[in-house]
Formats: structure tokens, C-alpha cells, sequence
């Protein structure tokens, strides 16, 4: 994250206030309360260094300091009414997040802890009040995004709709280029919809991977999904699926050489998996790739109706060449 750290150098070249928390770095050129005071408590010297460009931040540099432009509201955003495109993330509907829910790269929940509680999506990153005391909530999500792109694909959603906006507007100011806020609806409906749609399945096709991006591994049928976008390092994979089994479940038309080392390949038949199944150890993690997700998604569903009980994983949004990339 290169910009990141530029931006964190050039903020501690023009502010002189002495020891600013390091989150409040991450919000603008003076700090978190730059953004919302005009009375420069950073005593940042705007006017004697020069001609400071915070256009990024969309703000206005003053002899007081920085100061920020009044946020785009929700409405403005959704109707694109009165802002410019830049000011505002994408902004995307209920419907367009459930057929999209398992493509993003991270999903960000800024709800409270209590809604968190009440129903959560096990593949979604909890940053409770990133939309109202950022400088405060954002370490914990970051530590969460290390080793994440700015260009990340990003979904940020609540209960209504204006704390996702409110936080993505944030996401944006720390250097995030690809940030989409889900407008209508919430997590509930959210979750209620995609729910639906996987009992619409056949029965052989449920449930569905956003199913199962929700339920995790609390759903028996459900293998608990590894999106490359989580993994940033042979070590990092490892540390989530411990004793793991690699399983190239790619065409057999394939060379061996596109295998990963000390991976194994699936069979095709059924009698010949289910005699696969029993020569690996119970205690085994399978971790199950192919090329992007869908294929190993389905067959470790396969795996589990025919009879696995242990961890099961399949790799999503990527698979043998990230792998191979990490070192495999």
C-alpha cells in the first residue's frame, strides 16, 4: 500500500503537532480533527509551506487549516443530485449485492456490536462505528485489511444505509479506490434474500455460495469459503487451515505439471472420490482450488454429501495461480 505510507510520510512533514495518534494520521493531512474543525489543531503551517493540494480529500486549504466540504447525503448519492461522481462511492442496490455478495473482495459490517450479535455474515469484516468515530474503529479494520489493494473490491453495508455511506466515505479519504456502499435495505434483508434464493436451488445446487459466505461453517452442508483476497502469504494460509490437504479438483484434460506441489487431484467418479475420501485422514483440513472458485466450491459440497466430516475449505475469487504465486 505504497500511497498509504507516501501519505502518512507527507502528513508527518507538514504537521508539527507533537505525537498524533496514528490513526488520526490516516484521516488527513493534520489529522482526524482536521476534518472536522477549522481551527487547526494541528497547527499545521498551510500558508508558509506552500500550495498544499487536498483536493483528494475534497477540501478547502485555509490560513486556519484544513477544512472539510459538508458530506454528500445519501439521497444526493443515490441520484447522483448536486455532487460530483468523485465525491461519492458506488453506490449499489440490494438486489445488485445479493448476485454480487461472494465477487467482492472484503465486506465490511458497521453496525453495532449488538446487531452484530443478532446476525452476522461469517465472511464479513465488524468495524462498529468506523461511520461515526473513524479514528477510533479503523485500527481494528485494518488490521484486518493488511496486505489489502487500494483498488480492493469493497462492499460496506449496515441496517439502512447511512452509516455505510458515512464509513465509505471514509474508506475513500484513506486511500481505498473501489469502495461500494449498499443503498437500500440492510444486512437482514440482505441475508433474507440470499437465503431464499438458495432454497430456490435444486436440491443437488444448495446451498448457495452466498449462503455459505453468511453461514461459514455453522451451515453442515456449507464448506467454509477461503477467498484469496484474505490470504496474502503462504504463512497467513496455513494459519487459517492448519494440517491442510491441498485438493486440485481442475479438469484431469490438464498436465500434472499444473498441479500444486503436494497437492492431490480429485477423481471423476464417485466411487473412485468416495475411495479418495477414505485414504485421507479425518484429521486432515481439505482445502479444495481450481481456477477461480465455482468448480471447487461445488465439489467440496460433493465431498461433504458424500460423506466428509472434517474441515473442508475451497479457495474463491482465484486458485491455482495465486497459489502457485504464494509458493505451493
Amino acid at each position: 500500500m505504497t500511497s498509504h505510507l507516501l501519505l502518512l510520510l507527507t502528513v508527518l512533514s507538514v504537521c508539527s503537532a507533537s505525537n498524533p495518534p496514528q490513526m488520526c494520521l490516516k484521516m488527513s493531512p493534520c489529522g482526524a480533527d482536521c476534518f472536522t474543525t477549522c481551527d487547526n489543531p494541528c497547527q499545521c503551517d498551510l500558508t508558509r509551506r506552500g500550495h498544499l493540494s487536498f483536493s483528494f480529500y475534497g477540501g478547502l486549504c485555509r490560513d486556519t487549516g484544513f477544512c472539510e466540504l459538508p458530506p454528500p447525503t445519501l439521497q444526493q448519492c443515490v441520484e447522483r443530485t448536486g455532487v460530483s461522481l468523485s465525491q461519492c462511492p458506488s453506490m449499489v442496490s440490494e438486489e445488485e449485492a445479493v448476485s454480487r455478495f461472494t465477487e467482492f473482495n472484503y465486506r465490511v459490517d458497521v453496525r453495532s456490536d449488538e446487531e452484530w450479535e443478532a446476525g452476522h455474515s461469517n465472511m464479513s469484516l465488524h468495524a462498529p462505528g468506523l461511520a461515526v468515530n473513524p479514528a477510533v474503529n479503523y485500527q481494528h479494520l485494518w488490521d484486518q485489511l493488511a496486505g489489502a489493494k487500494e483498488d480492493s473490491n469493497i462492499l460496506v453495508y449496515c441496517r439502512g444505509g447511512n452509516r455505510a455511506l458515512s464509513a465509505a466515505l471514509k474508506l475513500l479519504r484513506y486511500g481505498f479506490s473501489n469502495v461500494h456502499s449498499l443503498h437500500s435495505g440492510g444486512f437482514s434483508a440482505l441475508a433474507g434474500r440470499i437465503a431464499a434464493h438458495s432454497q430456490q436451488l435444486t436440491p443437488d445446487s444448495q446451498p448457495s455460495k452466498a449462503a455459505c459466505y453468511i453461514a461459514g461453517g455453522s451451515n453442515s452442508l456449507c464448506p467454509r469459503p477461503l477467498p484469496i483476497s484474505h490470504i496474502h502469504s503462504r504463512r497467513a494460509f496455513k494459519n487459517r487451515a492448519e494440517n491442510m490437504q491441498l485438493v486440485d479438483v481442475q479438469s484431469n484434460k490438464k498436465t500434472k505439471s499444473s498441479v500444486l506441489n503436494k497437492a492431490v487431484r480429485v477423481p471423476n467418479k464417485t466411487r473412485s472420490i468416495k475411495k479418495f475420501l477414505k485414504t485421507l485422514r479425518k484429521q486432515k483440513t481439505l482445502v479444495l482450488y481450481s481456477v477461480e472458485g465455482d468448480a471447487a466450491f461445488s465439489a467440496a459440497k460433493r465431498f461433504i454429501k458424500l460423506g466428509w466430516s472434517g474441515e473442508i475449505y475451497f479457495v474463491d475469487n482465484g486458485g491455482y495461480k495465486e497459489l502457485q504465486q504464494m509458493g505451493f
